[in-house]
């Protein structure tokens, strides 16, 4: 399933969300929210968001202030807001960008292996009914509710891996469409890179060849 989904405000006060798929937030104040993908409206606030995947804050201000962000793949924001020394840290711990890359070619055959294999075995099925006209203890029921399940993880995984490498640059990176103020404090795989003036319109990115940080403009 999709998890825990919460639309509206989390917060104040506390606020305590942790999702074992993905977590949705109209608004984050005050609060702590943790999922596989992390996708908040409007602004993330004096607020601790960990993500396995990625975090995407969006809507007509899409800000992220004063609050802690940590994720394996991704943070894509507007803007990025200090509101004292230190307050907002992005933390980005990195992937395989090639490894994602393998596993997402590898899966459109899985499911259409599963699927032939579906196909094969509800003909044996419906057959056997037909020839008999009642239920047989060995027909490969079980089997085939099993198989449906992992065909719908399979293609579950597909759609989340779309969307991870669709906001992914490098093997982990921070993208900006507006603007990120001075004393933002962004790690991405161990490597710091504090922001000393504001910039904007730009991805912040671990490139896997060099080994280092390099910045693309979002446009590119």
């Amino acid at each position: 399933g999709s998890g825990y989904v919460l639309w509206g405000s989390l917060g104040k006060g506390g606020g305590y969300s942790r999702a074992a798929e993905g977590s949705r937030a109209g608004c984050v104040d005050e609060g702590i929210l943790e999922g596989r993908t992390v996708v908040v409206n409007e602004y993330i606030s004096r607020s601790i968001v960990t993500a396995r995947n990625g975090v995407k804050v969006a809507g007509k201000k899409g800000l992220i202030a004063a609050s802690s962000v940590t994720a394996k793949a991704h943070v894509n924001a507007n803007n990025i807001r200090v509101l004292s020394r230190g307050d907002t840290r992005i933390d980005l711990l990195g992937v395989s960008r090639s490894a994602l890359f393998s596993e997402y070619d590898l899966l459109p055959h899985r499911i259409r292996c599963l699927q032939r294999k579906l196909l094969r075995m509800s003909e044996t099925i419906r057959n056997s009914l037909e020839t008999t006209q009642q239920t047989q203890p060995e027909l490969p029921f079980d089997m085939y509710r099993k198989l449906l399940d992992v065909l719908g993880d399979t293609q579950a995984r597909l759609l989340e891996l779309h969307d991870l490498l669709l906001h992914l640059r490098g093997d982990a990176s921070l993208s900006v469409s507006g603007t990120a103020s001075p004393g933002v404090e962004v790690t991405i795989k161990g490597m710091a890179a504090r922001i000393d003036k504001a910039w904007g319109g730009l991805h912040l990115f671990y490139h896997p060849t060099f080994q280092g940080l390099a910045v693309q403009e979002q446009s590119a």
